[in-house]
């Protein structure tokens, strides 16, 4: 009885120490803010992108194709899924790129929109430029054409790990408080609708 006792004491301090120095880690063993980090990354990313097709307009289906990468990265980090989630961002990264180079004329993307050191670890699926392309299909390129076409549904995670709520993110990637609007919608509290503040509710 001793021996049990002593044995199940033992189990319990085991499992206190491995769940302290797991503390904040998904099933794949990764730093949840740090994935949070690395889609708020992607996000930033993809509205400089966007910003840059809704000037040019050059239609590549890899911002459709990217915004869907990310929406699933997204929900998979909902669910704890951290790696999986890694890698659709990763893969929602390289297909904005491409819509990116095709609306800027440019040889290159911008240096800090490379994987930093940490992120290189954090990546386990790199698909080939070829594989990358093939997701840019034609249904992708419908959906860019579309007027309501959009991403302002890709919402930031905060610091805590958690999804952002209520402060809305518009394309240029601001929180607006209170009285900004980023979506043609109205937000409560101060919200204006016509350029001006109204008063009570307004």
């Amino acid at each position: 009885m001793k021996k049990f006792f002593v044995l199940s004491l033992s189990i319990m301090i085991m499992s206190v120490a491995y769940g302290q120095a797991n503390k904040g880690k998904g099933s794949a063993g990764l730093d949840k803010v740090e994935v949070a980090n690395f889609l708020n990354k992607t996000n930033k990313i993809i509205r400089a992108t966007y910003r840059q097709f809704t000037a040019n307009k050059v239609y590549t289906g890899g911002l459709a194709a990217a915004k869907n990468y990310q929406q699933k990265a997204i929900m998979e980090y909902n669910s704890n899924n951290l790696q999986n989630s890694v890698n659709n961002s990763y893969t929602a990264r390289r297909l904005a790129f491409n819509s990116y180079l095709a609306n800027t004329k440019s040889s290159s993307i911008k240096s800090d929109w490379q994987l930093n050191n940490t992120e290189k670890g954090m990546v386990s699926q790199k698909l080939s430029d070829s594989e990358i392309k093939a997701k840019q299909n034609g249904g992708a390129i419908v959906n860019e054409k579309k007027s309501s076409f959009n991403v302002s549904s890709l919402k930031d995670i905060g610091s805590n790990g958690r999804k952002n709520k209520g402060k809305g993110q518009c394309d240029d990637g601001k929180n607006h408080k209170g009285k900004g609007q980023c979506d043609g919608r109205n937000h409560k509290g101060k919200g204006q609708c016509d350029g001006r503040t109204h008063k009570g509710k307004g």
